[in-house]
């Protein structure tokens, strides 16, 4: 099966392996994706059904049986709350790509004399299918960028 990808926050696309978060770069919840994100827009990066969803993380199920994780990196244990506002989001709730989700207000680092923080968005197959990522480009995009397609065994 095939899934159109846009690309879900501006920012610069790298390989899963190059997050900060351990349990993403080790691969050990999947196969995905890591954007070091720029912009404070998160949009939908295809179309499914939200699971779940915490202060940081959305679950979404998409219509091939696909499980993802859309997490919002910025190293929590220093932060007292989350920096992220959703909009509507509700569990069940049905998702179109492009729609937004979440405003993202990334903590300045410098202003707040905060350590090890980082400004990244992961994207994870949770449920372990076998899949494929074609992208167009890898390059700095921009929200809602058609990035490419996922195609699924």
């Amino acid at each position: 099966m095939q899934l159109s990808l846009s690309m879900p926050i501006t920012g610069k696309i790298e390989s899963l392996a190059n997050s900060q978060v351990d349990l993403f770069n080790s691969g050990v919840l999947g196969d995905g994706l890591v954007i070091f994100a720029t912009g404070t827009e998160l949009q939908a990066p295809f179309d499914g059904y939200y699971t779940q969803i915490n202060d940081h993380n959305l679950h979404i199920e998409t219509a091939d049986g696909g499980q993802w994780l859309l997490h919002i990196g910025v190293g929590l244990e220093q932060l007292p709350i989350m920096p992220v506002e959703f909009f509507g989001i509700y569990n069940a709730t049905k998702l179109e790509a492009g729609a937004t989700l979440a405003s993202v207000a990334w903590p300045d680092t410098k202003m707040e004399q905060l350590t090890d923080l980082f400004c990244e968005v992961a994207l994870v197959n949770t449920n372990q299918a076998r899949l494929q990522l074609q992208f167009i480009s890898l390059a700095d995009h921009e929200v809602g960028d058609l990035l490419g397609n996922i195609l699924t065994f």
